[in-house]
């Protein structure tokens, strides 16, 4: 799954970064990446075809997640019976196998599809074929406790672990003003007051650190061999989390004794490659008058230059964003 895990944000995520949610939705869940990462690829109706003949089974992994993670979110009222319905609804989405389909990529499996009407959240869907999981996905897209769930995520990666509810009801209202129009919702959120504050709040992940140490040193990667094994040591191994949730991006998953000792340990590293660079200079560049006068203090009483450098790199003005 390393391998192909890029190639779902590069043909699939990118691409609709801009667009509306739905078509993302879309373009994920029919992603050969999606589909063999959460079984659906051997998931059968057992009314259909190949369900009967080989008594191969229902798999509710991709639909589970689809509804805990990627849409209405794990509090919003929905239930098992409506798991199954959807897992139902999207029995036949598979993937292509090439000498036997003469196809690549995503592919639908008629004979493995679970016939009937299907009833999600109350609806009725009586579609045939891929359509049915089509346009389920398509209402879950559309449904408002997705766009309540989706705000909060987008407020809460980008502003604070805990974004104020009247800025999660500025992005809310935009969402429905857009039909879920990602690039609106964005831009509301950045116009939004509640956005801005005085001091930085969002603790770096890992990966945020290590590209904003390179900038503020004015150094450039070694190679991408060294940036790997930064993401390694500092504990978000590329393409690597450990749950389809990925990997989390509040405080208390980066802030701890551990964690923080590796940061420590690759700063000291990096900081080697710039010792001719003046720490009082620097933090005045990268934070005016800013700096509490504990940092100021540490800084200008280090024992040698790198140390300060290290300090600054480590200070919890430069640990957030």
């Amino acid at each position: 799954m390393v391998a192909l895990a890029p190639t779902l944000e590069r043909e699939a995520i990118a691409p609709n970064m801009l667009g509306n949610f739905e078509d993302m939705l879309l373009a994920v869940m029919h992603h050969p990446t999606m589909l063999i990462y959460l079984n659906n690829d051997r998931s059968f109706g057992p009314n259909s075809k190949v369900g009967k003949r080989s008594k191969k089974g229902l798999n509710e992994n991709l639909a589970r997640e689809m509804m805990e993670l990627h849409t209405l979110g794990v509090n919003s009222g929905y239930t098992q019976a409506d798991v199954i319905e959807l897992a139902k609804g999207i029995t036949g989405w598979s993937v292509a196998l090439p000498l036997k389909d003469y196809n690549v990529g995503f592919y639908y499996r008629d004979n493995g599809h679970e016939p009937g009407k299907r009833i999600l959240l109350g609806t009725e869907y009586p579609q045939q074929g891929e359509a049915q999981g089509t346009t389920m996905m398509t209402d879950l897209a559309r449904h408002p406790s997705t766009a309540k769930h989706l705000c909060f995520k987008l407020a809460k990666h980008f502003i604070s672990d805990t974004p104020p509810q009247s800025l999660q009801d500025k992005m809310f209202k935009r969402w429905q003003e857009t039909n879920g129009n990602i690039k609106q919702v964005m831009i509301a959120m950045i116009n939004a007051d509640e956005s801005w504050h005085p001091q930085s709040v969002k603790f770096k992940t890992p990966r945020e650190y290590i590209i904003s140490a390179h900038r503020a040193l004015n150094l450039t990667p070694k190679n991408h061999q060294s940036l790997i094994w930064s993401l390694n040591l500092l504990g978000q191994s590329p393409f690597k989390a450990n749950s389809p949730e990925g990997y989390g991006d509040i405080e208390a998953n980066w802030n701890g004794p551990s964690a923080l000792m590796s940061r420590i340990d690759w700063s000291a590293q990096l900081v080697k490659r710039r010792q001719r660079t003046n720490p009082k200079v620097l933090s005045q560049q990268l934070f005016a008058d800013t700096l509490s006068d504990n940092t100021q203090t540490l800084i200008q009483h280090a024992e040698s230059r790198q140390n300060a450098l290290t300090l600054l790199l480590m200070s919890p003005e430069f640990l957030r964003r």
